[in-house]
């Protein structure tokens, strides 16, 4: 259980999905990648403030992104486990004049005073240092508490908490030294303060991950994600939507988010997972294009996760949230009650106030 922060029994969220909650369209790190792709890049640098803002604004009905922590334990939105630095002052004219640090080797302060680069194809791609971007909602490595406050709780969140794997090949995909049930305590205590309010769905890569998520708290559904057949896990539980499902039952998770390659494979699979979890959100590189995005919609998905929300997320467009009327209220149940203030007994308070203290 987390020592402090921790969620009470009064309500429950872990399990509520309404019916109608269906084919909802999903940004993938907001308006989709930009860091790293070679080309269809997006508009507006992925994982920031700007880019989830303007998801919002297309009428997305929720935006993915990814969290992890610094090395002072704040949770940040950030995709990879590392960052490149040049140490020198020198302009940086190949591989070997970067430097990788892994997030959770350098504080938040350190992180924001750093300018840092991104390796494209052939090219160098330099990124200023987030405490020199303006305006601020354009700035890498916003906290989790930035998304909660700036982004309109009309959008739901789908909230990947990032954890090294190991991949097919042996290898893990980076070096992880924290706490896992610390790591859950410092993400999960900020979503608890600023979260509620607002649909949120939870979800990693690590199924024990996952089981310390949902034991700790039950506000909010868990999701588990499935790995590509192109970079699989060592873990059998990723490996097919089967088997994830059967964790998912298992653990009392509200679903699971597989890859749409198995989807593609036989596309039966959605409806009967969905016979067994409520919750199913494809992701994946065959969600390219509009006829793509269509065709895994007709599957029965609760939902697709894909870039670009630019291109292909129709005009007009408003979220399926912001048109039921009842949840902003509705999700209130979610929020810390204000706090009683005291009701005095004025007879007491008279007895008290004539007696002669020693």
């Amino acid at each position: 259980p987390m020592e402090k922060d921790g969620f009470d029994l009064r309500t429950s969220f872990a399990n509520y999905w309404r019916s109608n909650w269906t084919a909802l369209e999903i940004g993938h790190r907001g308006l989709g990648k930009s860091l790293t792709v070679t080309s269809n890049a997006a508009p507006l640098i992925e994982n920031t403030v700007a880019s989830m803002l303007a998801s919002a604004e297309m009428g997305a009905d929720l935006v993915e992104f990814d969290v992890q922590l610094t090395s002072d334990l704040v949770p940040i939105i950030h995709h990879d486990f590392s960052i490149r630095v040049c140490i020198d002052s020198k302009t940086p004219t190949s591989r070997d004049d970067l430097t990788e640090v892994l997030l959770k080797d350098i504080s938040y302060e350190q992180l924001k005073d750093l300018k840092t680069y991104q390796i494209v194809g052939n090219k160098i791609v330099e990124y200023p240092a987030h405490n020199n971007v303006e305006p601020p909602e354009q700035r890498l490595f916003p906290t989790l508490q930035d998304f909660f406050e700036q982004v309109n709780q009309s959008t739901g969140f789908d909230i990947e908490i990032k954890w090294p794997q190991q991949k097919a090949d042996g290898q893990f995909e980076s070096e992880q030294t924290l706490d896992k049930n610390l790591f859950a305590d410092r993400i999960l205590a900020v979503v608890r303060r600023h979260g509620c309010g607002r649909l949120n769905v939870i979800k990693s890569f690590d199924a024990d991950l996952c089981s310390l998520l949902r034991f700790k708290q039950h506000m909010y559904p868990v999701l588990f994600l499935s790995s590509s057949k192109e970079n699989a896990f060592t873990d059998p539980r990723t490996s097919t939507v089967e088997q994830s499902v059967n964790f998912a039952q298992a653990f009392d998770l509200g679903g699971i988010s597989p890859n749409a390659v198995f989807v593609k494979a036989d596309p039966s699979v959605v409806q009967r997972a969905r016979a067994q979890v409520p919750i199913v959100l494809l992701w994946g590189s065959d969600l390219k294009d509009r006829d793509s995005i269509n065709w895994f919609l007709q599957q029965g998905p609760t939902g697709v996760i894909y870039d670009r929300l630019d291109l292909w997320l129709g005009a007009n467009r408003t979220s399926a949230f912001e048109a039921e009327q009842d949840l902003p209220g509705y999700f209130q149940l979610q929020c810390d009650p204000a706090p009683k203030v005291r009701e005095l007994n004025s007879t007491i308070e008279s007895i008290l106030s004539n007696v002669n203290f020693l």
